[in-house]
């Protein structure tokens, strides 16, 4: 079929994925377990021959989610709360009421973090601190 717009056959592709959806995922796992090794092989000679592109593009993602993440618990302002810094380098989320080390080691540091706390809708009981800032809050809140 011959559309007149790319947005037409777009929704036309779903429809049809929609209406098959369990028959399409079924074909390609099975195409997966088929050709496996010769998809993993793939995979590695891409991931070998694209190493700087791959890396450059996860760098970018992650700086994504840490500019989403800032950006929701500073109110778009992008500064430390109690100093007032906005170098993003050195800016990072603290748990308000403490516990951030153990929660982090269950759910991880850094974009894990950040991932989570997007895949979670942004909870509260954080803010945005400067490196500095943190490690003072723990030092006064620990004696």
């Amino acid at each position: 079929m011959v559309y007149k717009t790319t947005e037409a056959q777009r929704q036309a592709s779903q429809r049809y994925y929609q209406k098959h959806r369990e028959e399409l995922k079924q074909q390609g796992r099975e195409y997966y377990w088929q050709n496996r090794e010769e998809l993993i092989q793939r995979k590695r000679k891409f991931r070998v021959e694209n190493r700087d592109k791959i890396r450059a593009q996860d760098k970018a993602f992650r700086l994504r989610q840490k500019m989403k993440v800032l950006t929701y618990y500073s109110n778009g302002q992008l500064r430390c709360v109690r100093c007032g810094i906005d170098d993003l380098d050195v800016l990072c989320i603290d748990h308000i009421e403490g516990g951030g080390t153990k929660h982090t080691a269950i759910v991880g540091t850094g974009g894990k973090f950040y991932s989570w706390l997007i895949s979670q809708g942004f909870p509260s009981g954080y803010q945005v601190l400067c490196h500095n800032c943190n490690w003072k809050k723990r030092i006064m809140e620990g004696m």
